[in-house]
């Protein structure tokens, strides 16, 4: 006789550090508690459960009926708890030490609000890499669960993961549990019926499990799920045919039972490595674009090849997304200084720690790295740790390679801001933190070619009323949405001191078009810092009519303690030409009523739009107000200046369609430059942090 089939179901919930209230409460209400509601009237049914520390402390302040309901599933046996990284970070990308800290306070939660001590993990996004067990051990881990594909990349065949396996570091055991690929399609975009086939197709061949789990969202938060999941019965049904199965042919349980009743299959040694989707976001456009091409080649046998077939490591995100590696590099820094200072105050560490989220560092079918707000919530956590551990400091310059891409950063900073200059970049500007109001004000992101740019093709679809099914986000078709007009992308990083030069229009004296005719705006800049002042210098050219014009320009800034900025440029025409151009420098500024949703925007102490491109003349000040007029940044100019005024939006990739969304408002002073050889040119303009 056959033993039967053990199947382990599980839900992985979370919402990320910054996330706006009426999203998670409208979540709770559509899809976390009806679901939990619906498992406590099926009293066969267990299943292993994982929500983030970000989600539980807010269900516990804001929804505590979903923490009560949790904790009553657990003291009936009906739920076994997951533990992870309390804000949700990928493990891998943060220091060891974290790593431990995050999954402590994790437990210390649980243990408190549950009085439950979880003895498996739940690995955010499933990112592997070795080092991580280690950890995962010393934590007093007994398992951790991955994708199915960590095994194939391995060597291993698909009909030998319906089982656990063990992994090791420094001779100490953890058991590790492959989720089944075809189960993650399957619940709940297929009848039950289809499932319980798959299912019964699994006991028929001797195998002793099927491994589930997968995003709690999609049982109702994802779209057409809701509708799908409960109002045309596929819950109900669901329920149905698992307990008519575990009548015959099935059992329910979790990964612990499954521990102390099945021997572990064999050893496995994995690579670094993530689900295949994320591979996939992870590399540059046109290589997605090249494994489509050989998926299309490949036709039916790509599923044979596709484990020798890689894409990118999650970590790539931080190459792709130059914001993204900021924002961890610097949470790395401020790591780093807090140990030299010997700092454990708990509030900066957990800062720190809410720093490390994972959802605003990278981007694939869902917003992320796109969503201004995550970025800004995360920003704000890194600022109140600096504040925090800046606190009665004067000013200070430091030049240092911050994000290791083998180049210098010029870090200024003080008890009042942080200051980041990248000369390899143009001399840009990338950070500007008011540690006041606690916003960067370059938390800004580029326009960058994505593959889906390039891929969207069709209409919208759910329910597909033929095959009784509802398609994955993954497969879904989008609304085109803001695919529909002109996508604009960016040739440099969008930050602040951006130099450009454009061709003159007759009469206005204003670019003839927004095509940069210098060689500034990228390129590397020589620097040399003298106490409060920066200066960088680049010996470029214009190019007009295919013909390059020499051309030096330096650029000075003097920092104050206070979070002001006196900057100075100047031009030299090295041609033996005449050489008339607009010159302009660029700021792309995240301003308070973009990170707060309040405040102004003011040119020349009035009232001004940003919402759609301008251009003032006579300017002699420009200004972002905060609540208030409380905190915010003004911009001075000695003498009357034109300036042009652009929203910067995206179009990103949802799970709901394609949308677009502010990321900057580019304010850009320009001057009308004649240089006969060997004419300079000086300008001059001030930046100031208001109180």
């Amino acid at each position: 006789m056959k033993e039967k089939l053990q199947f382990i179901f599980g839900i992985h919930c979370h919402q990320p550090v910054g996330n706006y209230d009426h999203v998670i409460d409208s979540l709770t209400t559509r899809c976390y508690f009806p679901f939990l509601e619906a498992v406590r009237e099926q009293p066969f049914f267990k299943m292993n459960v994982h929500f983030s520390g970000v989600l539980l402390s807010w269900l516990d302040k804001r929804r505590p009926e979903v923490i009560e309901l949790l904790a009553e599933l657990v003291q009936t046996g009906q739920v076994e708890l997951l533990t992870g990284g309390f804000y949700e970070p990928v493990l891998a990308a943060i220091p060891r030490e974290d790593r431990l800290r995050q999954i402590e306070k994790m437990q210390a939660f649980i243990a408190k609000r549950f009085d439950y001590t979880p003895k498996g993990v739940w690995l955010t996004e499933r990112v592997w890499e070795p080092q991580v067990a280690e950890d995962l051990i010393n934590a007093g881990i007994e398992y951790v669960i991955v994708d199915d594909r960590h095994f194939l990349v391995s060597g291993f065949d698909r009909k030998d993961l319906h089982a656990y396996y063990l992994t090791e570091a420094e001779g100490k055991p953890i058991a590790v549990f492959p989720i089944d690929e075809r189960l993650r399609y399957l619940i709940p975009f297929e009848m039950p019926e289809r499932l319980i086939a798959y299912l019964e197709q699994l006991h028929e061949a001797r195998q002793p499990m099927a491994i589930y789990i997968d995003d709690g969202e999609k049982l109702g938060a994802w779209p057409g799920t809701h509708k799908w999941v409960y109002e045309d019965g596929w819950l109900k049904g669901f329920f149905e045919a698992v307990k008519a199965a575990t009548d015959t042919f099935m059992k329910m349980a979790t990964f612990s039972e499954i521990i102390e009743s099945v021997p572990a299959s064999g050893l496995a040694y994995l690579p670094v490595s993530s689900y295949v989707e994320m591979e996939e976001w992870a590399l540059p456009p046109s290589h997605v674009e090249r494994i489509e091409t050989l998926k299309t080649r490949l036709g039916p046998d790509w599923e044979n090849f596709s484990p020798h077939i890689r894409g990118s490591h999650w970590r790539n995100f931080f190459v792709k997304y130059p914001e993204s590696n900021l924002l961890h590099k610097k949470m790395l820094f401020l790591r780093n200084l807090a140990q030299s200072k010997l700092s454990c105050d708990p509030e900066i560490i957990d800062h720190l720690l809410a720093a490390q989220c994972n959802d605003a560092y990278w981007h694939g079918v869902f917003g992320g790295l796109y969503l201004p707000h995550l970025r800004h919530a995360l920003w704000e956590h890194l600022i109140s740790a600096e504040h925090a551990l800046r606190k009665y400091e004067g000013l200070a310059i430091d030049t240092i390679d911050m994000d290791f891409d083998g180049s210098m950063e010029i870090c200024a900073h003080s008890a009042e801001f942080s200051a980041i200059i990248k000369p390899c970049c143009g001399g840009q500007l990338v950070e500007f933190s008011d540690f006041r109001s606690a916003i960067n004000l370059l938390n800004t992101l580029t326009r960058y070619k994505e593959s889906y740019h390039i891929q969207h093709t069709g209409t919208p679809s759910a329910e597909n009323e033929e095959t009784n099914s509802i398609e994955s986000i993954h497969d879904i078709k989008k609304n085109a949405g803001a695919l529909t007009g002109r996508i604009n992308f960016d040739l440099c990083r969008r930050g602040g001191l951006i130099n450009r030069f454009f061709l003159v229009t007759g009469k206005n004296q204003a670019p003839a078009s927004l095509d940069d005719i210098g060689n500034f705006a990228n390129r590397p800049f020589l620097f040399s810092v003298d106490g409060p002042r920066v200066t960088m210098t680049r010996e470029g050219c214009l190019i007009i009519d295919q013909e390059e014009y020499p051309l030096f320009l330096k650029k000075s800034i003097l920092f104050s303690g206070q979070g002001s900025l006196g900057i100075e440029h100047e031009l030299e025409n090295r041609s033996a030409s005449t050489v008339s151009s607009i010159f302009g420098i660029e700021y792309n500024w995240f301003p308070p009523i973009m990170a707060t949703g309040k405040g102004a925007f003011e040119i020349n102490d009035q009232p001004a739009s940003f919402e759609a491109s301008s251009t003032h003349n006579e300017v002699v000040s420009v200004a972002f107000k905060g609540e208030h007029d409380k905190t915010g940044l003004s911009m001075q100019f000695p003498t009357p200046v034109s300036i042009k005024v652009l929203p910067v939006h995206t179009v990103y990739q949802t799970e709901k369609g394609f949308e677009k969304v502010l990321q900057a408002v580019s304010v850009m002073p320009f001057w009308p430059v004649d240089l006969s050889p060997g004419e300079q040119w000086r300008v001059a303009m001030q930046i100031s942090l208001n109180p």
